[in-house]
């Protein structure tokens, strides 16, 4: 898939990793709290953690649930058992629908420079609309240094432009002209 290439080449351009461009295809994993015993001089008789796992597109989350219960089931530590919460897997819009290509030209046109369709590597509530068969994207202004951080912050330029990119894409969409 074209997007996926673009993802990657875009991950790579924004953010310093040289790591970042797996987060597109590769499932990515953090322990978000870790918890256990009563005091911090006793050793627990129970330990519990929580983990994120985001699943990329193509990545089901039966596959990863299983290879989960095997390496538990491969450790040979006893009392170990994993339950699921939140189960979402990849999902993502068509580049070739009329969403997303009336966005890109009016991005190119507009900003005068080309626009790659990427799927987006964090997670969002497109899913939710995309389950009801909804076309979804996400586009809007961002500055990537301190994106979702403290004194977050966007250039007036680039709001007035997705501005102008969000109307023209609407007229699209309903063929006004």
């Amino acid at each position: 898939m074209r997007a996926v290439a673009n993802s990657r080449t875009i991950a790579e351009r924004t953010i310093d990793n040289h790591l970042v461009g797996n987060v597109i295809d590769h499932c990515s994993v953090n322990v978000g709290t870790i918890e256990g015993g009563g005091k911090i001089n006793q050793v627990p008789d129970l330990a519990s953690c929580k983990v994120d796992v985001r699943l990329p597109y193509g990545c089901r989350r039966e596959d990863v649930m299983a290879a989960v219960d095997r390496i538990i089931d491969e450790s040979g530590v006893t009392g170990v058992e994993a339950s699921y919460e939140w189960l979402a897997e990849g999902n993502y819009t068509d580049d070739a629908c009329l969403l997303v290509t009336s966005l890109k030209d009016n991005i190119e046109s507009v900003w005068g420079e080309e626009c790659l369709p990427a799927y987006q590597w964090a997670s969002s509530d497109a899913a939710h609309y995309r389950a009801l068969g909804c076309p979804t994207i996400q586009f809007g202004p961002a500055n990537n240094a301190g994106i979702h951080g403290y004194n977050e912050d966007v250039d007036i330029e680039d709001v007035v432009h997705a501005a102008e990119i969000y109307m023209l894409t609407l007229c699209d969409m309903l063929g006004i002209e």
